[in-house]
């Protein structure tokens, strides 16, 4: 697994994204977010919430600090994707060869007449500029270690015609001129992948170090059980312009990281099912041939060696490229959402009740963090995108209302029997209506005809203006304003 990412290459690309605006806490911040804990413990033990066998540790964080501890989760989680999107690219890249080896065979001048077409477009690594790169996303620093790195591959004197060559041949297509005996080119393949798989994952989990709050934003804990903590510079951040409490927004922040935790203490299957859920998208993960040759065909016609930014475009292009979950992958990935899902609306549903009445800006604190939940940040959306792998469902208010509709009908217990055992779990289909749930998993109770009914008492959520909302709002009423 190790070798289908370069994770030295992965985690320097990653502390290059999330040094971008970091900083250390302040001894305010850490002293502040050190007492929110406390009392986050505090309040939590007069709950429903069991808690957890240790004291646990409290760390108040920069990026890197948070880095720290979420790479070797990340490693679990990207590893195996990683490696079948590497298998299943370099069989295609086997596949496209052999078809271009066959037609080499029959016409042997066309490899020759190919190679100028590729160096008339411009495609030569030891001309290639950093510049070229960043259009995949890359820093430029990034992109200038890649372009070296391709620089490297020709180190041994062959030309790009020799490259190919040597690769035809491996594959027993002597009528490209191959070398008898050549090499599997899949050794050639599996580094470069390796480095772009890096360089990929680097990019995604250092955009998500600038996003998260804290160790259990994305449902997942990217953290050990026993620790704790929240991103100093990212609360910073969210919460700029808003002119709300600081301590009432560390105080939010720290007893819903806290229930989380004692969520992933209480279900002890929970970590180890989610890793092995993600090992079977991954075992399912297929590649779309035609979406591919798609894209190859579209860039072909996009590198004019006319256009100086030609080859800028079909990066860009070819960034945009999305692995779709396929048949096979998506009751995997709706499994994955559930669980996700569940976990976050129960943590969510105990620190709303463990807060209920003790913050004046509670309300407006939650719906600050209901809106960002709203919004894919660019991490989780890299991560979709490179992946295929969407952990947040579609609509969080569904698992919300079967959390509050399971409380209603059975309390505590009904969510413990839920997350008991993986089997115990509602499908999508249940946690869309949970009087399904109940009544497959409760022969002693009596199920509502309309659950529905059991939430109507409880009235429409508060809504917060955005900052910008806000500054344009005071800037209408501002007599003296600008344009007034």
């Amino acid at each position: 697994m190790s070798g289908a990412i370069d994770w030295s290459l992965a985690e320097r690309a990653a502390r290059e994204v999330a040094r971008d605006g970091d900083r250390a806490p302040t001894a305010e911040e850490r002293a502040r977010v050190e007492e929110a804990f406390r009392l986050a413990e505090h309040w939590l033990d007069a709950g429903t919430l069991p808690a957890p066998p240790d004291a646990g540790r409290t760390r108040v964080l920069d990026r890197d600090g948070w880095l720290d501890a979420a790479i070797p989760t990340f490693m679990r989680l990207i590893g195996p994707l990683a490696e079948a999107t590497t298998e299943a690219l370099v069989a295609l890249a086997g596949r496209q060869l052999g078809e271009l080896g066959r037609l080499l065979e029959d016409s042997p001048d066309a490899f020759d007449d190919a190679l100028a077409g590729l160096e008339a477009m411009g495609f030569d690594p030891d001309r290639l500029e950093p510049r070229d790169l960043t259009a995949l996303g890359l820093s430029e620093a990034q992109a200038a270690q890649l372009r070296d790195q391709l620089q490297a591959m020709r180190a041994s004197g062959q030309d790009l015609g020799d490259l190919l060559r040597g690769a035809l041949g491996a594959m027993g297509l002597g009528g490209a001129g191959g070398p008898a005996g050549a090499a599997d080119p899949s050794a050639a393949l599996r580094p470069a992948a390796a480095t772009l798989n890096a360089l990929q994952a680097g990019q995604v989990i250092g955009t998500l170090a600038r996003q998260v709050h804290g160790h259990r934003d994305l449902g997942l804990a990217t953290a050990p059980p026993a620790t704790a903590g929240l991103v100093a510079v990212n609360v910073a951040d969210t919460f700029a312009g808003y002119d709300l409490d600081a301590t009432e927004v560390a105080v939010v922040l720290a007893v819903t990281e806290a229930a989380h935790r004692r969520l992933h203490h209480a279900i002890g299957w929970l970590d180890a099912h989610v890793v092995t859920l993600i090992g079977r998208f991954a075992a399912a993960m297929t590649v779309d041939e035609e979406q591919l040759r798609g894209l190859a065909e579209q860039m072909e016609q996009q590198l004019d060696p006319d256009d100086p930014d030609a080859f800028r475009r079909a990066l860009e292009r070819a960034a945009r490229l999305r692995l779709e979950p396929n048949a096979a992958q998506r009751p995997v990935l709706a499994q994955l959402q559930v669980v996700v899902g569940l976990v976050g609306a129960w943590a969510r549903h105990e620190a709303r009740t463990t807060l209920a009445g003790r913050l004046p800006g509670l309300d407006r604190i939650e719906e600050v963090l209901r809106r960002r939940r709203a919004v894919q940040g660019d991490g989780e959306e890299l991560l979709a995108g490179l992946l295929g792998l969407d952990l947040r469902p579609d609509d969080e208010e569904v698992a919300e209302r079967f959390v509050a509709t399971v409380l209603d009908v059975l309390g505590t217990r009904g969510l413990e029997r839920a997350l008991a055992h993986p089997e115990n779990l509602p499908d999508a289909d249940e946690l869309h209506d949970p009087g399904a749930w109940l009544a497959r998993s409760v022969d002693d109770v009596e199920v509502p005809d309309d659950v529905a009914a059991l939430l109507d008492d409880l009235g429409e959520a508060p809504t917060e203006a955005s900052a910008d909302e806000r500054d344009a709002a005071a800037t209408d009423d501002d007599p003296d304003a600008d344009g007034a």
